[in-house]
């Protein structure tokens, strides 16, 4: 299932300022032609430090409600939802860098 959402100007700009992931979306975005960003999302746990988890979006064009993205769901084991769009960045990073090289 296919999970969009529609994005302003002003939300993508407040995204990415994480100087791993923005290379990386960068030169995917040049390479696919496609706007690519992540938003960072603090995840809070009883009796442990917050972590940040990330969420991955892909351009997929304008319309009248503004652009609209599709949210990429990753695939994780162990847990109770086949919905995982807010995912650690090692996740995310690792597959940017599988989309670059299959790219180049």
């Amino acid at each position: 299932m296919v999970i969009t959402t529609y994005l302003y100007q002003r939300d993508i700009d407040a995204m990415t300022d994480d100087s791993v992931l923005l290379p990386l979306l960068e030169e995917l975005s040049q390479l696919t032609g496609q706007q690519w960003v992540a938003q960072s999302y603090p995840v809070k746990r009883r009796f442990h430090k917050p972590t940040l988890h990330w969420c991955l979006y892909k351009s997929l064009g304008a319309t009248l409600l503004g652009d609209e993205y599709q949210v990429i769901n990753f695939y994780r084991d162990n847990t109770g939802t086949s919905i995982n769009t807010y995912v650690p960045k090692e996740l995310i990073v690792a597959f940017l860098y599988g989309l670059l090289g299959r790219e180049t």
